[in-house]
């Protein structure tokens, strides 16, 4: 169940909307800044979110440079 980013282009607050299947969009009427009560929403790209569970790892082998740390 995904989540929609909106930005005001009245106040320039970033909203979330959620839907109830990928591929959905949010009504246009419910299409409401929470902040300022504006109606004028532009769907912005949304930040995405990663979980790892126990034994994941981003980078399998270990050697990738995210898994090297700073050197310096």
């Amino acid at each position: 169940m995904p989540f929609y980013e909106y930005q005001c282009e009245e106040c320039n607050r970033v909203n979330e909307f959620f839907v109830r299947e990928a591929g959905e969009t949010p009504d246009r009427a419910t299409l409401i800044c929470a902040h300022c009560r504006g109606t004028h929403l532009r769907r912005v790209p949304s930040t995405i979110a990663v979980r790892f569970t126990k034994g994941m790892s981003a980078c399998p082998t270990g050697t990738c440079s995210l898994n090297q740390g700073s050197r310096d």
